[in-house]
């Protein structure tokens, strides 16, 4: 069982790679949150400028994947790069304790807000964009099902724009 299922992801990660090079705005369906960390690992590794990211608690099985965090170190690594975290509300994560919190908590080009109460009630979904053309859109954020596509500068701009309008009214986060 374990065999088949590492194969799966295995060709899982070749299918994403393969849309992420060629960048033509594709489909990509997320079905598990393996899945996700996969999706996550290549929005880092091929962004040139930054990652915005919603979510809920961000997720230790997605951002605290070590394939993830090699490649936030990467791309953090590179000068001009930023990644800016939506988080639902600031409870929900173990700030003391969390991999991907822990690790780039003092990078000046990391910074976290927390919404409003308000913003909250009529947000059924997260997501993370890359550069405003790459993403991972989970319509449900009950589940761990998405899709993600590279390339799609329509659909990653109308997501950094929702995600510019709730940035805007967050609370800042202090990570130190």
């Amino acid at each position: 069982m374990f065999d088949e299922f590492g194969a799966q992801l295995e060709k899982y990660r070749a299918l994403v790679l393969k849309a992420a090079k060629e960048r033509r705005g594709d489909p990509v369906y997320n079905g598990s949150l393996e899945h996700a960390a996969i999706l996550a690992e290549n929005l880092f590794k091929f962004s040139e400028k930054e990652v915005c990211v919603l979510s809920g608690s961000l997720n230790p099985r997605v951002f605290g994947n070590r394939r993830v965090l090699d490649r936030a170190a990467e791309f953090l690594g590179k000068a001009g790069c930023s990644v800016q975290i939506l988080i639902e509300r600031s409870d929900d994560v173990d700030w003391e304790d969390h991999p991907f919190v822990q690790k780039f908590k003092s990078s000046s080009d990391l910074e976290v807000r927390t919404l409003q109460p308000d913003q909250i009630e009529n947000l059924p979904f997260h997501f993370i964009v890359a550069d405003s053309d790459s993403y991972r859109f989970e319509k449900d954020k009950g589940t761990s099902q998405a899709i993600g596509a590279f390339g799609d500068s329509e659909g990653g701009a109308r997501l950094k724009g929702i995600f510019s309008e709730l940035w805007q009214e967050a609370e800042k986060k202090t990570l130190q």
